[in-house]
């Protein structure tokens, strides 16, 4: 390995400076060579988040060390390898439907999520912590295939993003015409997939890990369920005729290689030289193992009900997990012993009592960080912001040339409002608004806030002065078709970030509070909270200053 990277280093300068030296050497090619290079330096590092056959089976299951990653039912569980310490550390929201595809490296977490609507790309710390939506899918509801490998992921066959990014460089590597399966896999820096050629023929491609390279047909083939061991690609025989369903496979180079299993194979998995599957006999889903050579066929002895073939079976280790019922179990691969991991019955109801206790808390804990991204999308210079709110809250985000709009709010609709407004006046220079209604609303400080004024580009808006998080009651209304004067109300309350100058009574609102509370910086910013319709409770009162008081600018 150290020969071959020296040697790629070598032929990269060789290329450098061949360029250098001739101006007949196109730039942008010597340029691509160099981006190539760099992308298969860091993707032969084949440091990986999950093996081959655990992402073939949909990976519901990964480990690292001595902690076991698992999902059932749209959760995402941790636990010691031996079961214990079991815990719910995210929750898919009720539209993302379940969890699956799990990769793990280092102290991050990365999975997709999906429903029959919309689906996603996620990473989240290994506590549950710092969760990131990098990428949205809507339609088909697919849990898309997820594969990290060194610095990058590769995601739904197609996609490839660097894995510590926002999302934002996602780039299509692979376009194929549809129709074809959602299969791949990875060895060695190569992309192995199931894609149709221009004839509408099913083929397995080979294609180098990076964006420039060209594929390679392997094999002219209707095939499925692709996972490439040891040099050889296996799949299942898609194929009408006497060998549907079989396992078979070819060499990597297209070499012949024929039937592994002359059986209908529901499942597989190859770990270590062996492979272990599921054949259906008698209408009851049975495990198997034999080497790769063919040898050394056997069955294994299971104790209870039918195998779910649709959550997979799982090399963990010495391991093999499956679902039966409901029920995470594992059998030794040698056979000598067979245990329930998780019940998600006895296990999980524990755990959930244990979750309620301290709900309240984990719902005020400011674990996870936004920053805006107004500079980045638009490519210009502008100042990113950053603020702190509870990872069991929900994100949405939206950013156009003509501004950002980010809202987080919890499962009872308390939300809170960042909102950047391209050309609009705001504050104390904000006009328009409603002709024939107005409110009274009390402006009145509760926190110093974070965030203190600096320079956009040349500008100095430090003269802004003092931020602080201030208590928005509205406590008059004025409709000037029927009222000469203001009502008193007891009406609602909002908070937001705002200059000192802007605290007081305000008798003129007119606006939108992002409007009427925001402030020029640059460009209009504000950053307010709002109120369910009953109100916000004590608790979500606490968590919204909070939130509001850690507004700042990221240096």
């Amino acid at each position: 390995m150290k020969k071959k990277i020296l040697t790629m280093m070598m032929l990269g300068i060789f290329v450098f400076l061949i360029g250098g030296c001739s101006k007949a050497v196109n730039e942008k090619t010597v340029q691509e060579d160099l981006e190539s290079y760099k992308i298969e330096k860091d993707t032969t590092k084949e440091e990986r988040g999950n093996t081959n056959g655990n992402l073939l089976n949909g990976g519901m299951i990964a480990y690292q060390g001595e902690w076991l990653y698992f999902s059932s039912e749209g959760s995402l569980y941790k636990s010691k390898l031996d079961g214990s310490e079991i815990k719910i550390i995210y929750k898919a929201e009720e539209n993302d439907g379940n969890i699956a595809n799990i990769n793990i490296i280092d102290d991050e977490l990365y999975f997709s999520a999906g429903n029959h609507e919309k689906g996603g790309l996620y990473r989240i710390k290994d506590d549950g912590s710092d969760v990131k939506k990098l990428v949205s899918d809507t339609g088909g509801g697919r849990q898309e295939k997820v594969y990290v490998v060194g610095d990058w992921i590769y995601y739904d066959k197609k996609y490839i993003l660097k894995k510590d990014g926002d999302g934002s460089d996602k780039k299509q590597i692979i376009e194929e015409k549809s129709g074809s399966t959602e299969t791949f896999s990875i060895s060695d820096g190569y992309i192995y997939y199931v894609g149709m050629n221009y004839n509408n023929e099913d083929c397995i491609y080979k294609l180098k890990m990076n964006t420039e390279a060209e594929k390679q047909e392997i094999y002219k083939r209707n095939v499925y369920d692709v996972s490439v061991e040891d040099g050889w690609i296996y799949y299942i025989d898609n194929h009408t005729g006497d060998k549907y369903g079989n396992l078979c496979r070819i060499g990597i180079d297209g070499t012949e290689g024929g039937e592994v299993i002359d059986e209908t194979v529901v499942a597989y998995n190859i770990n270590d030289g062996w492979i272990y599957y599921i054949l259906k006999e008698n209408g009851k889903n049975e495990l198997y193992k034999m080497k790769i050579d063919g040898t050394e066929n056997q069955k294994f002895d299971l104790k209870d009900s039918q195998i779910d073939e649709y959550y997979g079976i799982y090399v963990i280790e010495d391991w093999i997990y499956y679902m039966t019922d409901g029920v995470i179990q594992r059998i030794k691969q040698d056979n000598s012993k067979q245990e329930v991991f998780c019940d998600f019955g006895e296990n999980i109801e524990e755990v959930k009592n244990k979750e309620k206790e301290s709900t309240i808390e984990e719902k005020l804990v400011l674990n996870n960080t936004y920053q805006t991204r107004f500079g980045d999308v638009n490519m210009i210079t502008f100042p990113k912001f950053a603020f702190d709110f509870p990872a069991v809250w929900n994100v949405e985000e939206e950013v156009t040339p003509t501004g950002e709009t980010v809202t987080i709010s919890n499962e009872r609709g308390a939300k809170v409002t960042y909102s950047h407004l391209v050309g609009v006046p705001v504050g104390e220079d904000a006009t328009g608004g409603s002709s024939v209604f107005m409110m009274r609303v009390e402006a009145s400080k509760i926190e110093d806030s974070n965030f203190v004024p600096s320079y956009v580009q040349a500008t100095d808006y430090s003269d802004l002065g003092k931020f602080v998080v201030a208590k928005l009651t509205v406590t008059g209304e004025l409709d000037m078709k029927t009222d000469s004067d203001f009502r008193d109300v007891n009406g609602s309350v909002s908070y937001a970030v705002i200059p000192e100058s802007l605290l007081g009574v305000d008798e003129a609102v007119r606006n939108p509070y992002s409007v009427e509370y925001g402030f020029k910086y640059g460009d209009g910013i504000s950053f307010v909270a709002e109120a369910p319709e009953d109100g916000f409770t004590k608790e979500e009162e606490k968590c919204v200053i909070e939130i509001l008081k850690s507004f700042r600018v990221v240096e």
